[in-house]
């Protein structure tokens, strides 16, 4: 055995290796882009966030197709409170990137913040399909529903939870809240 695994071994070193590997060749636009990305990530990360802002804009300026610098353009007028500018920011992203969920995720966030629940909870319709077996989402986007007094279409999104996920405590106690509020005491029942 060990004869046969040292001969493996000598054959294998021998035997001049051939690859059929092909070298890829990334344009320097691209490689610029990347780099500055990452700068300007480092200078999110240590507070600079202005500066990083100013790196951002200027990669979508070069590149009106990078969805990742408008998420983190967003992120950041996010941090500031600059709900215009993030909504703007993570709409481009959704635009650009719509099979990206964090982006949606972001964008009801966002939303949400300025209480534009019809809005954010729209979102939802978008992102369901793309992260179905995420049950989280769907207790948000009740919980929107809820909030934006769309009553009827929240209890909707429970069932397809609850039809999706099995009955549990938390479906229950949401739907039984609603028809509270509905005033339909028949149903809490």
């Amino acid at each position: 055995m060990i004869r046969s695994f040292f001969i493996v071994i000598v054959v294998f070193l021998w035997v001049p290796h051939r690859s059929s590997a092909q070298v890829l060749t990334i344009p320097q636009q691209q490689v610029d882009t990347e780099r500055e990305y990452i700068r300007a990530n480092q200078l999110k990360l240590i507070g600079k966030t202005d500066e990083a802002l100013k790196i951002f804009e200027e990669i979508v300026r070069k590149d009106k197709r990078n969805h990742a610098a408008f998420y983190e353009i967003a992120r950041i007028y996010e941090a500031k409170q600059d709900w215009l500018n993030a909504e703007k920011a993570i709409a481009n992203a959704v635009r650009i990137n719509p099979r990206e969920p964090w982006y949606f995720v972001k964008q009801v966030d966002i939303l949400e913040e300025q209480n534009k629940l019809d809005a954010a909870a729209k979102v939802f319709e978008d992102l369901i399909p793309l992260k179905p077996d995420q049950q989280a989402l769907y207790t948000r986007w009740a919980q929107i529903l809820t909030n934006a007094g769309q009553y009827e279409k929240a209890i909707d999104v429970l069932n397809e939870e609850e039809a999706r996920f099995g009955k549990n405590l938390g479906i229950t106690e949401a739907k039984v809240s609603i028809y509270k509020k509905e005033g339909k005491k028949e149903e809490v029942i």
